[in-house]
């Protein structure tokens, strides 16, 4: 019989038990015994396992000793066996209720009557697959077991930087070919073409949410994308580029102009450079969040745009699938005590927006190291203008 395909394992066996071990000490002192994820980005963190089919209902079971096992659709078994180190597992077809078949499943395990816990935070676990679960295991004891698994990701082993390094080597290609698509009566879309085909010939793999390209004054709304806009002269024109290298990410901001645009609008592409620089000058082992936060809100402040920045300084970056290339776990915010460790890795953003005349932002990928921070990205921060 010929032997199934096989994908090569993201990193060593010896790095997964790793991953497992800290997981269980965790466990440990949170009092739980079993431990349910259902965030695809923990499960592949802990197993190596994928699908593009995490949006139907899939949990990695943690008992504190003993084989983890992988509850999941029966269409993606072979992902599975293909793609993760996991050999117990458990399966349900579509005209099955999942949360049945997770109750036998932890029933047959001898781990429904130890204490349980969930992601109470996840995405992925809707409030009713966790009532009807709760109502099948009567007898279970509940806690909710949020950001274990994340505490744990959030600091990056050199084998993960050198993925990320990887995906902030794509970044800075598709950035390059993006800009050199902007000009005059080019379309928003032709400029997402030129960034896909060079993100995608470059390497990545589909990112956890889609590049942003638009131009004009809809460069002053948050999240705004192509829509086959024609770019014209004087037109700011913002790009944030993304690539994922085995699920990890790295992005970045840049923006350019098209022929003369209005002077404040350059005064706020000073400013957001300058805020970029101030975080990557101080992100450091053992600075607070908040720290960060307060330093690059006061020199976009003393530039006079402290109003056009209007969200967090950073968010840490890693493992992600959609909608999101953000780890959600650590941000770079006002009043935030979270201390700085050396592993972290954040995606630093200085977008400024002024509804009624655009906006201008630059980002970077920044490491947190022994001696500071290390920028991963490598397009030089300027006001491209074409």
């Amino acid at each position: 019989m010929q032997e199934f395909y096989k994908y090569e394992l993201p990193f060593s066996m010896s790095e997964y038990e790793q991953r497992l071990e800290k997981v269980r000490a965790a466990m440990k002192r949170e009092d739980i015994e079993v431990l349910m994820l259902n965030s695809p980005e923990n499960i592949y963190y802990l197993t190596a396992h994928q699908t593009p089919g995490f949006y139907m209902f899939q949990t990695l079971i943690v008992p504190i000793d003993g084989e983890p096992l992988i509850v999941t659709r029966e269409a993606e078994e072979p992902w599975v066996r293909a793609r993760s180190w996991i050999k117990n597992t458990a399966y349900y077809s579509d005209h099955m209720d999942p949360m049945e078949v997770v109750a036998k499943t932890l029933d047959d395990e001898r781990l429904s009557k130890r204490k349980i816990g969930f992601e109470k935070k996840s995405w992925f676990l809707t409030v009713r697959n966790f009532e009807r679960l709760k109502d099948l295991l009567k007898n279970s004891v509940f806690r909710d077991g949020s950001n274990i698994v994340e505490q744990i990701r959030v600091i990056k082993s050199e084998n993960e930087l050198n993925y990320m390094r990887d995906a902030a080597k794509i970044v800075d290609r598709t950035m390059a070919s993006a800009l050199d698509a902007i000009e005059e009566g080019v379309s928003e879309n032709v400029v997402a073409s030129e960034a896909y085909k060079a993100m995608i010939l470059n390497g990545s793999v589909y990112p956890g949410a889609h590049p942003y390209i638009c131009s004009g004054k809809r460069t002053g709304i948050m999240h705004a994308n192509y829509e086959n806009r024609i770019i014209e002269k004087g037109d700011p024109v913002f790009l944030e580029m993304v690539s994922c290298v085995n699920r990890y990410h790295a992005a970045m901001m840049r923006t350019a102009t098209v022929g003369r645009v209005h002077p404040k609008l350059l005064k706020m592409a000073n400013a957001s450079i300058k805020g970029l620089e101030k975080a990557v000058e101080l992100i450091r082992p053992g600075v607070t969040s908040g720290e960060v936060d307060r330093a690059v809100r006061s020199e976009v402040t003393a530039c006079g745009f402290g109003e056009a920045f209007q969200h967090r300084t950073a968010y840490s970056i890693g493992i992600a699938f959609p909608p999101t290339w953000g780890e959600e776990i650590v941000h770079l915010r006002e009043g935030d005590p979270t201390v700085l460790k050396v592993g972290m890795v954040f995606h630093v953003i200085l977008s400024l927006r002024i509804l009624e005349m655009g906006g201008m932002g630059f980002s970077e990928t920044v490491a947190v190291r022994e001696g500071g921070a290390e920028v991963l990205g490598h397009v030089e921060r300027r006001v491209f203008q074409k």
